[in-house]
């Protein structure tokens, strides 16, 4: 039988656990991933090394990669469906670095020309060359500058230690910022990095490209309170704007932060709250499972309604879910 897919079916969901919001002491990540008529393929890979002169190329973009003469080995959640899903697998590497996207659509960059020279490539590239994820981080920092991203996403690199959320859009330009270690990070579909600190040289929270708010200005987007200080500056206002307010992305915020709280949902396009408890993988199960909550007066209205078919963030298109608990080795 068919299934009936909702209007908009874009529904990943990321949730980042705090090493001392933990019951485990380590980072917790759970993910839902969300798509049309895919099936999922797991691969393990193991280390390799590499000749000299090599290079990588992926099919979605014209980056020239130079390879490293080493690469981790890692398992590989791949995603196959008619033409393809690439920019939906997932992986996990053998230092214990996990990396997990969600798509965030509908930014301003997004009709700006084409510049990104990476698309697909990107979260591999990220499996096999680093061994923590402050080092994933740096990795994304050196391909945007030499090659930019050909859409627009949010990166999720954790391991047991740290968890980075990073942002990109079409382009060069992109922020980053870590969950703090006492914080719970939720993510739908769209930008939620706000604040950048630019004062953090040594980047313990923070990295950004270098023409990130310059970029902004020229275009339009920003215009600073105070001339030469960026500290009003807001990276989801000026790239992506009220891009991506779609139910689907409103519901799901409102029934994760619910969940999470215990109470009342979150400002729409929150990045993190401080916990309110510690935090185990059965609660990020937990909230991973959650279905739409008007179901019962759906079904009153409509037979065939299922509890999937709506906006919970366990639905008829979720075809992976996850959740990582870290350990020390």
């Amino acid at each position: 039988m068919a299934k009936k897919f909702h209007e908009n079916w874009d529904n990943c969901s990321t949730i980042i656990v705090g090493k001392n919001a933990s019951k485990t002491g380590r980072v917790l990540l759970g993910h839902n991933e969300d798509d049309m008529n895919c099936v999922i393929q797991t691969h393990v890979v193991p280390r390799m090394e590499h000749k000299e002169g090599e290079v990588l190329t992926f099919d979605d973009g014209d980056a020239v990669v130079p390879q490293v003469p080493v690469t981790w080995g890692y398992m590989w959640s791949e995603l196959r469906c008619p033409g393809g899903e690439p920019f939906a697998d997932g992986f996990v590497n053998e230092w214990g670095v996990a990396v997990v996207t969600d798509s965030c659509v509908s930014t301003k960059e997004s009709n700006q020309p084409y510049t990104g020279g990476l698309g697909y490539g990107m979260r591999r590239l990220i499996a096999e060359r680093c061994k923590t994820a402050r080092e994933g981080v740096q990795v994304v920092a050196q391909l945007m500058k030499e090659f930019g991203y050909r859409s627009t996403r949010s990166y999720h690199i954790v391991d047991k230690d740290e968890g980075w959320v990073v942002q990109l859009t079409v382009g060069n330009n992109w922020v980053a910022r870590r969950v703090g270690d006492d914080e719970i990070y939720y993510i739908p579909n769209w930008l939620n990095i706000h604040e950048v600190d630019f004062s953090d040289t040594e980047h313990k929270n923070f990295y950004w490209s270098e023409d990130v708010v310059g970029y902004a200005i020229r275009n339009g987007w920003y215009t600073p309170a105070v001339e030469g200080d960026y500290s009003d500056f807001d990276y989801t206002a000026a790239y992506q704007g009220e891009g991506s307010d779609v139910k689907s992305n409103w519901d799901r915020s409102d029934i994760a932060w619910g969940k999470i709280t215990g109470g009342d949902p979150m400002p729409h396009r929150t990045f993190s709250i401080k916990a309110p408890k510690l935090f185990d993988k059965e609660d990020l199960k937990d909230i991973l499972r959650s279905h739409c909550p008007e179901h019962p007066e759906l079904l009153a209205k409509d037979p065939t309604a299922t509890p999937h078919q709506y906006y919970g963030l366990c639905r008829d298109t979720t075809i992976e879910s996850l959740v990582i608990e870290f350990q020390d080795d």
